[in-house]
């Protein structure tokens, strides 16, 4: 059987015996590599051939989702296979597309992964190490290694196919330090074939005298048990130059736990450490100049700008010692301030600017005061970003420029004497112009004004002729804003009626007074007429002449809309006021009589009724009790009257059989009437419903038939009759009663009026009202035909209404 390779990622030490003994009862001839998970992400494990990975996932693991992102996002471990202590088998495959299956040791199933992992396409390319913590090779596959390793003399196959993808340089030495193998990176970084240097010591052909000691020291404690190590060192090359190798070594063991071979896994870092030589003698270069420059210089800490050093020029400067200034914040320097760091992260610039420059004050060791440039420069010191300050004395350059400053200003006073006439013409002129250009700019900035504003503003001449107008003036009269306006003629704007009787006296109030404000009607081209308030102003000129007109007119037409409604709102407060109060004088009215009625009979029934027979007191018991019963029905009327002007009646709309609910009505104020009147009541056979509101509609029925039961003489019949309509019905009630003036006819809906004909007639007044603003409510309208002595036909007109469960309508 062949020998399966597989990579173990992430197995703790303690458990790897356990999973090769159970992929041994698979597969006897197994060769395996172990490596950390962490070493596949970050990319310490170089690419090898492999039959298959197994690797392990414990869910319990702090890092498990940084890991499980990182080698989603990098494809890693395709066609793997996950072990776990409680493998999670509905998350990972979804995650890890790439993943062939999730076990635990003892699933069956995991055994049939293993044997399908033989198959040529699942092979893994995931092999080598860059420090000797990514592979370990488990003792027990020693003896294989060595029967391998002894072979290289004859064909070194093995190598080939083993180390010679390694992107490291690999050698293997036997215990002596001779050279076995190393791999063709090793030939490339060299220049040496295999053959040329195979059976030879390392340190006769690779290492410089000065190293080799070291070097074979370490190879001493690697032959003590002492691995594996790292270390870097120098290698000759072919042609003669070197090349500086980081090396990992390890060893492999026979049974005996005797050191047979030694390898060497190294990296090849010799540009790296040339370009750390060339830092190291950059900086040293620059600290002898920063050491020995006149000029004084600091190096500060980025951002918070302590002290990193000091140079002695500087220290010098400051009368301090740069031990003192070490370590401390910049202030110290007496140069810097915090506030300054804010204003460098302001005015960061590009490379080779400075990013803050300023001249300050310091008093110096010998108490003078002395002048100073100080540069603030951001540069690399190692490899970190730091502040590098430059101070330079410029004492002597101030002292020259004060010098010169001074006899600056004494020419210029004797060129200022000089030319005194001059230059006070030149300030007359430029205060001139000044002026000018002030009043320009102020009158640019009121033309733009007078333009934008949403009042017409118009110039015309003494004839009229428009000179000006603004944009809201071409958008009023349709002109467009780039057009001339001098074919219009201002006093045609005006109606017919303002020019017949107005335009004369507005003129003759322009010659006197220089201004005319009004408001006035004007025609537009459309026909409409627009109010504006206008105010008209003359301009004359040094002569007392009028020479041309301005004008500013305001559209008020939603103003007078506004007031229109305002006083049409007075006007009707004001008559409901009226009408309140005439309706408490009536109400109180009306509840006086029926109340001195009770009041008089109760007091004769006090003093006289035990006197009087039994006839004379029944008389007055029955005026109390018909009072009674007329101060409940006002009561009633009133309370209604309230609740439907309150605004507190709800529609309840549903289906309502008319003539069922005439009939009904009739029954019950037939009682009342005591049958003194036959009532007919006309309906069709079909179409009887109606959808509105049943309290309302007895409402209206009770007063409506009660009005003519009251004012028709005993023994007149009444008629009442239904007929549908095409959306409703009309109910007509007819009597032949006392009827109503044709005076009062206009009146009858108001709350206790009542006919000059029935004043004998006890009634509250206000029962038509309740009909009214009951219609009003449910949408009806009436009609009412009245002679007087004949009798009154009242016709109703009741819609069909939405019908609804409870719908709320309000007045």
């Amino acid at each position: 059987m062949d020998r399966l390779r597989l990579l173990l990622v992430g197995f703790h030490r303690k458990d790897l015996p356990v999973v090769v003994e159970k992929i041994r009862q698979v597969h006897p001839e197994v060769e395996w590599f172990s490596a950390q998970l962490e070493d596949v992400i970050s990319g310490k494990v170089q690419t090898g051939v492999f039959d298959g990975i197994l690797w392990w996932d414990d869910p319990a693991l702090v890092n498990r989702s940084v890991n499980l992102e990182c080698l989603r996002e990098k494809v890693l471990l395709s066609g793997s296979i996950v072990l776990g202590p409680t493998p999670d088998r509905a998350f990972l495959p979804t995650f890890l597309p790439g993943v062939k299956g999730v076990f635990t040791l003892q699933d069956p199933s995991f055994e049939e992964a293993l044997t399908r992992m033989r198959a040529s396409e699942n092979r893994q390319r995931v092999l080598g190490v860059r420090d000797e913590q990514a592979i370990y090779l488990p003792a027990a596959d020693l003896s294989d290694l060595h029967h391998r390793i002894n072979q290289v003399s004859g064909t070194g196959n093995f190598l080939e196919a083993f180390f010679d993808i390694f992107a490291l340089i690999v050698v293997v030495l036997d215990r002596e330090g001779k050279i076995l193998f190393f791999n063709r990176r090793a030939e490339m970084a060299t220049g040496y074939s295999l053959a040329e240097v195979r059976g030879k010591l390392v340190k006769d052909v690779f290492l410089l005298p000065e190293e080799a000691d070291g070097v074979m020291e370490v190879f001493n404690r690697l032959r003590r048990g002492d691995y594996p190590n790292q270390y870097q060192n120098s290698w000759l090359c072919r042609d003669g130059s070197t090349r500086k190798i980081e090396w990992s070594n390890t060893v492999l063991e026979d049974s005996q736990g005797e050191v047979r071979y030694i390898i060497g896994m190294g990296v090849d870092i010799t540009e790296d450490y040339q370009k750390a030589q060339a830092l190291r003698e950059s900086e040293e270069r620059f600290a002898s100049v920063f050491r020995a420059n006149p000029m004084g210089m600091a190096i500060l800490s980025y951002p918070d700008g302590k002290i990193i050093d000091v140079n002695r020029a500087l220290a010098g400067m400051l009368g301090r010692s740069p031990v003192d200034l070490i370590g401390k914040p910049c202030d110290a320097l007496g140069l810097l301030t915090p506030d300054d760091f804010l204003i460098e992260k302001l005015t960061m610039g590009g490379p080779g600017n400075p990013v803050f420059t300023a001249e300050r004050k310091v008093l110096s060791p010998e108490g003078t005061l002395r002048h100073v440039s100080i540069n603030l420069d951001v540069f690399l010191y190692g490899s970190l970003p730091s502040y590098l300050l430059s101070v330079q004395d410029i004492t002597e350059r101030v002292r020259a420029e004060e010098h010169t400053r001074r006899f600056n200003e004494e020419l210029e006073e004797r060129v200022l004497e000089r030319t005194a006439a001059l230059e006070a013409v030149n300030r007359e002129l430029q205060a001139e112009i000044s002026f000018r250009k002030a009043i320009e700019a102020t009158t640019r900035r009121l033309m733009q004004i007078i333009w934008e504003t949403t009042d017409v503003v118009a110039i015309f001449d003494l004839e009229g002729r428009v000179l000006y107008l603004n944009k809201a003036g071409r958008r009023l009269f349709g002109i467009n804003e780039l057009d001339t306006v001098t074919h219009l003629c201002f006093l045609s704007v005006y109606s017919e009626e303002t020019r017949q009787t107005r335009l004369e006296a507005v003129m003759r109030t322009l010659e006197q007074e220089n201004i005319w404000h009004g408001e006035v009607e004007l025609q537009l081209p459309d026909g409409r007429s627009v109010p504006v308030s206008q105010v008209v102003l003359a301009h004359r000129n040094l002569e007392g002449k009028i020479e041309f007109y301005s004008t500013i007119a305001r559209d008020i037409t939603e103003q007078r809309r506004v007031s229109e409604e305002l006083r049409r709102a007075y006007q009707k407060e004001l008559e409901v006021n009226r009408m309140r109060a005439n309706f408490f004088s009536m109400t109180s009215h009306q509840f006086r009589t029926p109340l001195s009625t009770i009041l008089s009979s109760v007091e004769l029934l006090e003093h006289y009724g035990n006197r009087w027979p039994e006839e004379k007191r029944a008389a007055h018991l029955r005026k109390i009790r018909e009072s009674t019963l007329e101060l409940d029905q006002l009561l009633k009327d009133i309370l209604e009257v309230s609740r439907i002007d309150g605004q507190f009646e709800t529609l309840l709309v549903e289906a309502i059989d008319m003539p069922s609910l005439i009939e009904r009505v009739v029954e019950k104020l037939q009682w009342v009437d005591g049958d003194a009147h036959p009532v007919r009541v006309d309906h069709p056979s079909d179409s009887r419903v109606l959808y509105s509101d049943r309290h309302a509609l007895e409402r209206i029925l009770e007063n409506l038939i009660s009005n003519a039961m009251k004012y028709s003489p005993a023994g007149a019949p009444i008629e009442v009759v239904v007929r549908p309509l095409e959306n409703g019905m009309e109910v007509t009630v007819s009597d032949r009663g006392i009827g109503i003036p044709e005076e009062d006819r206009p009146f009858i809906f108001q709350p206790f009026h009542r006919g000059r004909n029935v004043v004998d007639t006890p009634g509250s007044g206000i029962g038509l009202m309740i009909v009214e603003k009951s219609l009003s409510l449910i949408g009806g309208e009436i009609q009412l035909e009245s002679r007087l002595g004949e009798g009154t036909v009242v016709h109703l007109f009741l819609p069909n209404l939405e019908p609804s469960s409870e719908a709320d309508h309000r007045r």
